[in-house]
C-alpha cells in the first residue's frame, strides 16, 4: 500500500487514532501528543478562617478535580504554607493580635497549575484572661433549712 504524504497522511493518520479510540477506549499510539495541561483546579468551596491567639485556623473543601494535588495559603504574595490533598485545615501562626490578615487560598493539580484564589480574612485575638468583677452587695437570709442569697 502506497501512503500519500501530505493533506491524505493527515487523515489517515486521525481516521487510525480514531479507529483506536472506538476499538478499545483508549489510544495505544499517536504521533500527535496530547496538549498541555494548563488548566487549574477548581477552587476551594466553604472557605472559613477563624482567629485565635496570635493564630488563624483555615478549613475548606477540596475540589474534585483528578488532578488537585493540594491549595497553598497566601498572605499578599508571600507563600506561607503548601498543604497537600486530603487535608481540608490549616493554621497560620505567629500573627499579631489586633491585626487583620487576608489570607488566599490557592488550589495547584499535579502538573503545578495554580488557581486564582479563594480567599478570608480574620483578625487575631488575645484570650479574655480579666476575671470577672467582684460581687457586691451580697446579703444573705436565712429561712427554713435554707438560705436566701
Amino acid at each position: 500500500m502506497k501512503v500519500k504524504t501530505g493533506r491524505h497522511a493527515c487523515v489517515i493518520h486521525v481516521t487510525c487514532c480514531a479507529l483506536l479510540l472506538l476499538l478499545f477506549g483508549f489510544i495505544t499510539s499517536c504521533d500527535n501528543p496530547a496538549a498541555p495541561d494548563t488548566t487549574p483546579p477548581a477552587e476551594v468551596t466553604n472557605l472559613v478562617a477563624t482567629a485565635g491567639n496570635a493564630l488563624i485556623t483555615l478549613s475548606w473543601t477540596e475540589p474534585g478535580d483528578a488532578d488537585y494535588a493540594g491549595v497553598r495559603v497566601y498572605s499578599g504574595d508571600s507563600l506561607l504554607s503548601d498543604v497537600a490533598k486530603g487535608t481540608t485545615t490549616g493554621t497560620v501562626t505567629g500573627l499579631t493580635n489586633g491585626t487583620s490578615y487576608a489570607l488566599t487560598v490557592k488550589t495547584y493539580d499535579t502538573t503545578g497549575n495554580e488557581s486564582a484564589g479563594a480567599s478570608a480574612s480574620a483578625t487575631p485575638i488575645a484570650p479574655d484572661t480579666t476575671p470577672p468583677a467582684e460581687v457586691t452587695n451580697l446579703t444573705a437570709t436565712a429561712g427554713s433549712g435554707s438560705i436566701t442569697l
